[in-house]
């Protein structure tokens, strides 16, 4: 169950098969279920060894990370920047995804404000 999970848990205590629940949860219309899966996501992308970047990249999520990046939300911005950033550390391939989707101005907005 996602919401066992907390911004407390151990990025490697996050299992990588609820990635499929977690994508479907941040493309929610419930403002809880989308910081959650957004949060468990990066949780996903910061472990030490072997992030799935490659796996969360092939699900498609890039996308509603940058439309997270302009919510209101200061918490989830935050957690959306942090998983592309996390991204973007990958291969070229998905930095350039991450460039193409428009998250770099919205990066620079976050850091000037």
């Amino acid at each position: 169950d996602p919401f066992s999970l907390d911004i407390k848990t151990q990025p490697s205590a996050v299992p990588l098969d609820l990635l499929p629940t977690l994508v479907d949860m941040a493309w929610s219309d419930k403002p809880e279920d989308v910081f959650q899966g957004v949060m468990l996501i990066r949780k996903l992308l910061t472990v030490e060894r072997n992030p799935p970047i490659q796996e969360v990249e092939d699900t498609g999520v890039a996308e509603v990370l940058a439309k997270c990046m302009t919510n209101d939300n200061t918490d989830l911005p935050l957690e959306a920047s942090w998983a592309l950033s996390n991204i973007a550390s990958g291969e070229t391939s998905h930095a350039h995804h991450i460039i193409e989707l428009g998250v770099v101005p919205l990066w620079i907005g976050h850091l000037s404000s």
